[in-house]
């Protein structure tokens, strides 16, 4: 699944390091290191991938038009 996860994420047209990061992954070159992104700033790839996902499946999906911030919970 994770090698799924990441070759649609990929064919959906997210950053390497952003689908990386939404899998659980650390970053792993030195200049992905000074680029962090935060769960918000992470959002529209995971969007962007859900989408690409659903299309593949024929699967009608209406996003919500507000979007709420993701909190993490411990």
């Amino acid at each position: 699944m994770r090698r799924s996860f990441s070759l649609l994420g990929e064919a959906a047209g997210a950053p390497a390091g952003a689908i990386a990061q939404i899998m659980g992954h650390k970053p792993s070159a030195t200049a992905e290191g000074y680029r962090p992104r935060s769960i918000d700033a992470l959002r529209p790839f995971a969007q962007r991938i859900e989408a690409y996902i659903l299309e593949l499946a024929n699967v009608q999906f209406e996003a919500p038009q507000e979007a709420t911030r993701l909190r993490i919970v411990k």
